[in-house]
């Protein structure tokens, strides 16, 4: 009966061991998953905010070539250059 006794420790011993490891690589997968989840989601929000700052500069630069004012206008083509001055 000891050598039966002995034997089933032996493979509970062992389950539990690959349980262990089983668990072990299932948490891993999943922060594994996680992360590059969390990488994806990076990458969109990383693009999404080089769009817009290309959009800004778009703008920014409409907004410059465009005066503001019906005056603006005029002081601008009668403002003299610096050659002139």
């Amino acid at each position: 009966m000891k050598g039966h006794e002995d034997a089933t420790k032996r493979f509970m011993n062992i389950r539990r061991l690959q349980c262990h490891e089983e668990t072990e690589k299932a948490q891993r997968v999943k922060a594994l998953e996680q992360v590059e989840a969390w990488g994806r989601a990076a990458a969109v929000e990383v693009t999404a905010l080089a769009v817009a700052l290309v959009e800004t500069a778009s703008a920014l630069n409409a907004v410059k070539r465009f005066p503001t004012r019906q005056g603006a206008l005029v002081m601008t083509k009668n403002a003299p250059s610096a050659g002139e001055q």
